[in-house]
């Protein structure tokens, strides 16, 4: 317990002589965030805009499919025109970043 408050009685002047109070963030701190912010160009809601995206195709995939097949498009179809449109999308950056 005595080596416990002499641990803190430590924190406490040492952040007293760097004239900060422990949940302060230090210059170099702050400026890697703001680096960071700058970097991700969405202000720090890159994932959450990225989820928001995600979410959206998956919801508008779902109509289109509900769509087709309401409208009778055979199931094993409906498999190879997804194939063949994801081959279309996908061997292209397969092709150029593989080199």
């Amino acid at each position: 317990m005595e080596s416990l408050l002499r641990a803190i009685k430590w924190e406490r002047e040492r952040d007293s002589r760097k004239g900060i109070f422990s949940f302060a963030k230090t210059p170099a701190e702050r400026a890697f965030e703001e680096r960071e912010r700058e970097r991700d160009g969405s202000g720090g809601y890159g994932p959450v805009l990225s989820q928001l995206v995600f979410s959206s195709s998956l919801a508008v995939m779902y109509i289109l499919i509900k769509a087709a097949f309401e409208h009778g498009m055979n199931r094993y179809v409906f498999v190879t025109y997804r194939q063949a449109a994801a081959t279309v999308a996908i061997a292209p950056v397969a092709f150029f970043l593989d080199r």
